[in-house]
């Protein structure tokens, strides 16, 4: 059976360097990331099939983390108090970024089965498509996908999570901050 998405190629990544790293790069940086995210879920809406979407979500899913750590190292490990305060800033955004998407209506119901015959707890058998898709419907759901209330129920879970977000950063700012 040929692969849903095609594959791509492996290569070492370059070595992780923030000599150059400044506030104003880690915005743009956050802001490509976000943008690149965006365009991929978007694109994974039009696939034909919901494995093939599921996979192209998986796809930008795992791209955005992976291009995510980038912009988040610098809060625990450079030198400057103001890229450390913008890594931040960055990854608050981010996370945002991560939270709206996985509050989307419009993502959820093209994710969900069309016959009604969709990955349960009890079908998954090790399986880790099925454990993926799951996993994603589940969150969604959490998310307040799903519940025909509208947006006001997302948006207040979005909130709330942006809230908790931001204390955790800032507790986590002033561990750095005052540690070293």
């Amino acid at each position: 059976m040929p692969p849903l998405v095609p594959p791509r190629t492996h290569h070492q990544p370059p070595a992780l360097s923030f000599s150059h790293t400044t506030p104003e790069t880690l915005k743009r940086e956050a802001a490509d990331i976000k943008h690149k995210f965006i365009q991929s879920i978007e694109d994974a809406k039009k696939h034909d099939s919901r494995e093939d979407r599921f996979a192209a979500l998986s796809l930008a899913l795992g791209d955005a983390s992976t291009a995510s750590v980038r912009v988040t190292l610098p809060s625990m490990v450079h030198a400057d108090a103001d890229v450390r305060a913008a890594s931040n800033s960055a990854k608050d955004y981010l996370k945002n970024m991560f939270d709206e998407a996985l509050s989307n209506e419009e993502l959820y119901q093209h994710l969900l089965p069309v016959d009604g015959d969709g990955v349960n707890k009890e079908n998954i058998n090790g399986n880790e498509d099925a454990r993926f898709q799951f996993n994603i419907l589940r969150t969604l759901r959490r998310n307040g996908c799903g519940l025909g209330k509208g947006v006001s129920t997302r948006s207040t879970v979005l909130e709330k999570r942006r809230k908790i977000e931001e204390l955790c950063t800032n507790f986590c700012a002033a561990i750095n901050e005052h540690g070293q």
